[in-house]
Formats: C-alpha cells, structure tokens, sequence
C-alpha cells in the first residue's frame, strides 16, 4: 500500500512531459554506450572492408534534424569520446561534431529528413564541413593529419548508410 502510495504521488509530482524528457535522455544514454561499443570495442566484427559507418556522426545530424536543441550536447559528447578513443590532439572531434550538430539543428527546417536524397544530400555536405574543418584545425596548429582512402571509403560508407541509419533512427 505504501508503495502504491509513493508511485501515485511520484505521478502526480512529474508531469507527462517530464517523464517523456527523461525517458528521452535514458534512452539517447543507452544509444551512446551502445554506440561506443558498436564504434570502438566491436570494430573487428561490424565492419565493412575494415570500415565502419560513422554512427556517432550520424546521429549527431539525425538529433539536430528532428529539431532537439541537445543536438550540439550530443554532438560535444560523440566527440569527446571520439577523441578519448581514437584522436591523437584532444579536442579536434569536440569541436568540429560540436558544430555539426548546431549546424544541423539551425538547417532543420529547410529540410526535409524522410526524403533519401535530402539524407545522402545533408550528411555527404556535413561529411565535407566535417572533413575541411578537421584539415583546417590540424593545419592550424601545425599538426600532421594523416589522410588515406580509408578516410574516404569511411565518408563513403557513411553516406551510403544513411537511408539505413536513419530508417532505424526513426522508429527509436
């Protein structure tokens, strides 16, 4: 009865829209840590040509599309961990996902995030705001990037994911 008691009164205390927001950062924290397992820790097993998609990055887009102000938060935090695990200058990652998540929030409204094309449209543009702004930041401070084709067949495959990604994104 107690209990019964203090759950009526947790109800009555949180409103619907509470409850939602935090089941909604419970559930962007669990897509994190599975992120980071899925990025990092299961690379070996969930790649294509020992390239991954960029599901961080994705994400960061897709948030910023369907228009949560977090989208830069989210971003910051993929790229702090993107930094952590596989950046030798901490902070670059930070920066640059940082942006992209504003930048997509702020383009929200002039596009459309159910048609493909805008999709492949969108994270092809921010693949190359994303891949400019880490060229420019490592020229800045006199620091060696080491680009390859892998860098390019992973903006590939990003992209081509992404119809994918999002589909899945969507019925989260």
């Amino acid at each position: 009865m107690l209990i019964l008691t203090l759950t009526i009164f947790m109800m009555s205390l949180f409103s619907y829209h509470m409850i939602n927001k935090i089941f909604r950062v419970i559930l962007y924290f669990c897509i994190y840590i599975v992120f980071c397992i899925l990025q990092f820790f299961l690379h070996k097993y969930t790649n294509y040509f020992y390239v991954l998609p960029n599901l961080m990055f994705l994400f960061t887009i897709y948030s910023g599309f369907k228009k949560n102000v977090f989208a830069q938060i989210i971003g910051f935090l993929f790229g702090v961990t993107f930094d952590v695990f596989l950046s030798n200058v901490f902070g670059v990652n930070t920066i640059v996902f940082a942006i992209i998540g504003y930048l997509s929030y702020k383009l929200s409204n002039f596009f459309d995030k159910d048609i493909i094309f805008a999709q492949i449209f969108i994270v092809l543009v921010f693949s190359i705001i994303y891949l400019i702004c880490i060229l420019l930041i490592y020229y800045i401070i006199h620091e060696n990037y080491n680009f390859n084709i892998y860098n390019i067949i992973g903006m590939i495959t990003t992209i081509i994911s992404t119809p994918i990604v999002f589909y899945f994104f969507k019925h989260l």
